[in-house]
């Protein structure tokens, strides 16, 4: 069995957030053909291929900036995990 298609993945601390930007992707999971997934740790956002798509103006701009970064180096999903490292020069919160 082979898988033709895959796509990476960078896991993230959930420390790059906000806790608006927690509410919100909650908030996301509830939509229609959601890019959101919730899970006990954090979530899963699917990224779009074209790194445009890839806008969520009810996200802080800390954790836009991050996800456009992500999408740009050809990742096409982010983990957000509180056990997960943290990303080399992207701000964190307390919350």
């Amino acid at each position: 069995m082979k898988f033709n298609e895959t796509y990476k993945t960078a896991c993230v601390s959930t420390q790059h957030m906000q806790l608006n930007d927690v509410r919100e992707l909650k908030v996301m999971c509830d939509e229609q053909m959601a890019m959101v997934a919730e899970r006990e740790t954090g979530f899963f956002l699917k990224l779009f291929e074209d790194v445009s798509e890839n806008h969520y103006p009810k996200l802080s701009t800390e954790l836009s900036a991050l996800i456009k970064e992500a999408a740009e180096q050809g990742f096409r999903c982010i983990e957000f995990d509180c056990d997960a490292e943290s990303v080399d020069g992207a701000k964190e919160f307390d919350w």
